[in-house]
């Protein structure tokens, strides 16, 4: 629900009038969920909460930190930061000297944590403040962001969206605007309801459904002059936890979402209707996308802690056959770096609470064995890598299998998963040689190389590189 205010504004088109759309309170809302949309949202939240418990007890604890990067680094690509995994490893260790869209990234990874550890507690209520400072997290390394940047805290005028490739201006966008947010002296009172609606308890509908509803309402108040989608995204995070439908993992909804961006934008769209009741199709439409992008999240999370868990016992296995000591720093250097994709000697020398001596001594170690490269950063120090680690979260975004929900008779995600077929660490194709399959082919500018992967798969739309299944 909501309805569109006749606005005046002489910053804004001239100071013509315009439409902005005003959303109603959340709590004034009523569900009503269709049988099918209900039986959706509760399949993706029991297996949601089913790989959360199993990855939640896994040994491989760094895993979830490489979730933590996968969604970080999908959601900015949602907002123009496109950089791959190894990008981020390889800089992220000087953010003096990383680019601006690694600076992004980080300061989105930053954002998440925040949200995740300051939002998810249901017993403190949160505040306006809270959302401002998961912002701020968001912007403190980002391009336009800093101590003093204008682009921190609640808008102070008007904001337009605008589609993609449509001029910017005045009343060039007002006329191409695909939404007109609230104006600014009303974006205290909206983000007040929003607020109240988390602090409440989840009594109205399920977790998927409140998050979902969390989300486009968040959306549509777009409270700050940059940084709104990302820190939404981080919101959702915060919410599922909040909400107890995780306690352990970062759900990465944003790979799904960048291979979905007409879906996604037009889902948030779509909730935007006026008048006094709500458009019921149109909310089932939206928790039902949601409920897909949920379900294939977490199926997502389950192969990149999968694939982790097997690295760490490969490098494990290695360190001994190498005649690495029980207790050798080498082996808090395997656990810290699961997580962390890159380090330098002195950074794991205060991780792990030894030497520098030391932490460059294990480190070489593992490079030795093949776990890691190193390479010279811009500033001189020597960065140690792992590839592997950083390939897992780059497959995590660009080859994601979309996969629904599924129908009612179909077997649970963790069997689904267990068949699909997972590229053996040490680069065996026995099994493609025994299954031939048509590979792509398409070349990829930014790579140098043509695409070896199936015909038909799912990868993200970069440049020269359009062929989704659709």
């Amino acid at each position: 629900m909501g309805f569109f205010e006749i606005v005046t504004d002489e910053a804004v088109d001239h100071g013509r009038p315009y439409r902005a759309y005003i959303p109603s309170r959340l709590q004034d809302i009523p569900l009503s969920l269709s049988p099918v949309v209900a039986r959706k949202v509760d399949r993706a939240s029991r297996q949601i909460a089913q790989i959360d418990t199993r990855l939640g007890g896994s040994p491989s604890l760094p895993a979830l930190e490489a979730l933590v990067k996968s969604e970080a680094i999908a959601s900015s690509y949602i907002e123009g930061h496109r950089i791959s995994a190894d990008d981020l490893a390889r800089q992220a260790t000087d953010p003096r000297t990383a680019s601006a869209d690694v600076r992004a990234v980080m300061g989105n990874i930053e954002a998440t944590h925040r949200a995740v550890r300051s939002l998810s507690d249901p017993s403190r209520p949160i505040s306006i403040e809270d959302i401002v400072r998961i912002q701020s997290d968001l912007m403190e390394t980002h391009p336009r962001g800093g101590s003093r940047s204008p682009f921190i805290g609640l808008r102070t005028s008007q904001a337009v969206l605008v589609p993609p490739g449509a001029v910017r201006g005045e009343s060039a966008s007002i006329s191409e605007a695909t939404h007109i947010p609230p104006p600014a002296s009303r974006v205290g009172g909206a983000m007040a309801d929003l607020i109240d609606y988390i602090n409440s308890a989840p009594t109205d509908a399920p977790p998927l459904v409140r998050a979902a509803l969390a989300h486009a309402q968040f959306e549509t108040i777009h409270p700050f002059p940059d940084g709104n989608g990302r820190t939404g995204r981080a919101l959702i995070q915060a919410m599922l936890r909040r909400d107890g439908a995780v306690k352990h993992i970062t759900l990465p909804l944003s790979p799904y979402l960048a291979m979905n961006p007409r879906s996604y934008v037009d889902g948030l769209n779509a909730v935007r209707f006026d008048g006094d009741e709500p458009d019921q199709h149109a909310l089932g439409q939206w928790f039902e996308n949601f409920a897909d992008c949920a379900y294939s999240a977490a199926a997502n999370a389950k192969d990149v802690a999968d694939h982790i868990d097997e690295i760490g016992a490969d490098w494990t296995d290695r360190l001994r056959h190498d005649g690495a000591r029980t207790g050798a720093t080498a082996y808090g250097a395997v656990d810290y770096l699961l997580g962390a994709v890159a380090t330098t000697a002195r950074d794991l020398a205060f991780r792990l609470n030894v030497g520098e001596g030391a932490a460059r001594t294990a480190l070489h170690r593992l490079e030795r064995i093949g776990a890691l490269s190193a390479s010279k950063s811009a500033d001189g120090s020597v960065v140690f890598v792992a590839d592997s680690v950083a390939d897992v979260i780059g497959r995590s975004q660009r080859d994601i299998e979309v996969i629904s929900a599924p129908r009612f008779d179909a077997a649970p995600v963790a069997d689904a998963i267990s068949t699909r077929r997972r590229p053996s660490l040490d680069g065996s194709r026995a099994d493609a040689r025994a299954n031939p399959r048509k590979v792509c082919g398409a070349w990829m500018p930014r790579s140098r190389a043509h695409c070896n992967l199936p015909e038909g798969h799912a990868g993200w739309p970069q440049g020269g590189h359009r062929h989704l299944r659709r």
